[in-house]
């Protein structure tokens, strides 16, 4: 029974309708969620994109063993910093709002498998850390915040994950990119501590 049930879940017919059904849930909830304040021709447009690149990350990943995840997450960057730079969009702001689409994604794609663990753990650490800007040890409020800390806490289980496995290149990328998530927020706590004073002397003013 085991043996069947692995079979089933390593089988490529069941790990490609699970792509399907992430991929799907992605699009369809990215374009809910910023409609309201896009127009609606612009995020068909950089969702097609983004699954454009994020299709072909997985593609070289698959034939080079290189982690899905991580090139979901490479994809999704990408394909949001370059449709946010050609219409003025807010980078952080919309990377920050699609992370959690994508891990719930990624959920949904791992079934069966251990990473789910690790894309799990981020969706309910998210329920903490949703009221970042109140917290003391980030003054400056600024959004990115949940993309940086989504990544510290899925590159730390995985980089656990790959080193049990005995994959130590692996794991050691997942150590860089938990380093480079612990820079993110030092360095969005700080640079714009300045910024969110001046907005509160703005607003005082206001009223």
């Amino acid at each position: 029974m085991l043996d069947l049930a692995n079979r089933v879940n390593n089988s490529v017919y069941f790990r490609s309708s699970l792509a399907v059904i992430s991929v799907l849930f992605l699009f369809f909830e990215v374009f809910r969620y910023l409609r309201a304040d896009h127009k609606e021709e612009k995020i068909v447009a950089a969702s097609f994109f983004g699954l454009a690149i994020v299709g072909f990350l997985v593609w070289f990943s698959e034939k080079f063993q290189i982690s899905i995840a991580l090139s979901v997450l490479i994809g999704t960057t990408l394909s949001v910093s370059y449709f946010c730079r050609d219409n003025s969009w807010q980078f952080w702001s919309v990377l920050e709002s699609v992370t959690g689409f994508v891990f719930i994604s990624l959920a949904i794609f791992y079934l069966g498998r251990l990473e789910l663990i690790g894309a799990v753990l981020v969706l309910l650490s998210n329920f903490y850390w949703r009221n970042y800007r109140n917290f003391n040890w980030y003054p400056s409020g600024r959004s990115g915040f949940m993309f940086f800390a989504d990544i510290i806490v899925f590159s730390l289980f995985n980089s656990a994950l790959d080193f049990w496995r005995g994959m130590l290149i692996k794991s050691i990328v997942w150590i860089l990119i938990f380093i480079i998530g612990i820079i993110g927020l030092i360095l969005f706590s700080r640079r714009t501590r300045k910024v969110k004073t001046v907005l509160l002397t703005v607003k005082d003013n206001q009223k």
